[in-house]
């Protein structure tokens, strides 16, 4: 598989080569931060069972990272399918798109189990939201860890 993209140096490759469970990218606008999350989410794509998400708060904000993997994705050879907000990889890994606009939008996602789960300005959703997500990262997949990752400016409830 051919990828069209790679970290800068600094805080991008640093990110991307991270292997904590649990990474956070913050700072002001500007270096990359949600290509990180993108980008990184493929990382197991050849898996054919690897299931990811990336979350923004409300839809209109998600056209953004969907405008950003439309450059890089098919490349890869994925195929978005717009009515579920899914792409689908020659492998048969699946990349989710999602948000949480209300209060207790988290609840749709009750029972789902996603092995990356990414927030796109991790600072506006709200702290139960965060946690909640947090369950649903696992994994009975020797090979493919659980990753979360955040990205986030300055400022918001969390």
């Amino acid at each position: 598989m051919s990828y069209a993209w790679y970290p800068h140096p600094g805080p991008q490759m640093d990110f991307c080569q991270r292997w904590e469970e649990e990474v956070l990218f913050g700072g002001a606008a500007g270096p990359g931060k949600t290509d990180c999350l993108i980008m990184d989410a493929t990382r197991y794509v050849e898996h054919p069972k690897y299931r990811s998400i990336i979350f923004r708060r409300t839809h209109p904000e998600m056209m953004d990272i969907l405008d950003r993997m439309h450059k890089v994705y098919p490349t890869m050879g994925a195929e978005y399918r717009a009515g579920e907000h899914r792409w689908y990889f020659p492998s048969g890994a699946k990349m989710h798109l999602g948000h949480m606009a209300d209060a207790d939008s988290h609840y749709q996602y009750q029972g789902k189990e996603y092995h990356y789960v990414a927030f796109d300005e991790a600072g506006q959703f709200l702290p139960k939201q965060l946690a909640y997500l947090f369950s649903r990262c696992r994994t009975t997949i020797p090979e493919i860890p659980k990753r979360i990752r955040y990205a986030s400016n300055p400022g918001g409830p969390s």
